[in-house]
């Protein structure tokens, strides 16, 4: 993760981390009560998740909990997706899915 210098009101002198090759996109830093979230481009929006939120949050991520979001695709937009099991672009994560027999 790339150190990032970000400034969002009320979240002085945390060390922000990109959570992707997207310097412009999330970003996430330790706080005192958990892990704080954001996008770069609106500081003036911080989620704050407690320890045991940000482990929900992981779990459910790791596990495929979210891959049905934005339609079942896209979520794997990155320039490694080849290696990572995403499918091609376009094709989304249903393409990941077996086709049922008809």
């Amino acid at each position: 993760m790339s150190l990032i210098e970000f400034y969002p009101a009320g979240f002085l002198g945390l060390d922000w981390k990109a959570a992707s090759e997207d310097v412009e996109g999330v970003l996430l830093a330790e706080t005192g009560d958990g892990v704080a979230i954001a996008r770069a481009t609106d500081p003036r929006k911080v989620l704050v998740l407690d320890p045991d939120e940000w482990d929900d949050l992981l779990r459910a991520a790791k596990s495929g909990w979210f891959d049905g979001f934005l339609g079942g695709g896209v979520l794997c937009k990155s320039p490694r997706s080849h290696r990572t099991g995403c499918p091609p672009e376009g094709e989304g994560r249903a393409a990941l899915r077996p086709k049922p027999e008809l």
